[in-house]
């Protein structure tokens, strides 16, 4: 008779073993490639929210502007831009900076510059340094205020930065003023 040695153990033949560490192997790999990518894909939403805003603002620029061809060239009065302009655009969600939306989806979070309701558009000097429309800590509908109610930490750029619009059409991210 021969005799099994207690401390060694025998060899498997199944090729399960082989399945079973490979997979452990792959578990162990996947979960470090995860961690490693998680920020870029917290980046890639982030930048794909900016790009949604700065989208629901060119929108709004453009409503702006054939809002006032038809009204003499006028921006709508004191409390009133969105309701004005909601003729002009695909929803009412592009009233909504995306990143506020996802707060609370009753909220709008932009903010119309105070100093334009009632102006003449086509009047106004150096648009492209005028701010019309941009991110707000006013999250109510119709909001007018002017950038110190910038978002503080910022809605965009890892809270580094809030989206504007300005008068000539333009988008931009800026940081707090």
């Amino acid at each position: 008779m021969s005799q099994i040695d207690p401390l060694v153990v025998p060899e498997s033949k199944s090729p399960f073993r082989w399945i079973l560490g490979g997979m452990g192997c792959l578990g162990i790999v996947a979960v470090m490639v995860y961690a490693l990518l998680l920020p870029v894909f917290n980046q890639v939403e982030t930048s794909t929210q900016t790009r949604l805003c700065m989208t629901n603002l060119k929108s709004i620029g453009a409503a702006m502007i054939l809002y006032a061809e038809e009204n003499n060239d006028k921006i709508p009065e004191k409390g009133t831009w969105m309701d004005r302009f909601l003729t002009y655009v695909d929803s009412d969600v592009n009233f909504a900076c995306p990143v506020q939306r996802r707060m609370d989806p009753r909220t709008y979070g932009y903010a119309l510059s105070k100093v334009l309701p009632g102006q003449s558009l086509s009047k106004i000097e150096e648009p492209e340094k005028k701010e019309a429309v941009f991110d707000s800590n006013r999250i109510e509908r119709n909001a007018e205020s002017d950038l110190t109610s910038l978002p503080d930490p910022g809605r965009h750029s890892n809270g580094r930065k809030n989206t504007v619009l300005f008068l000539d059409g333009r988008t931009d991210s800026i940081g707090r003023m």
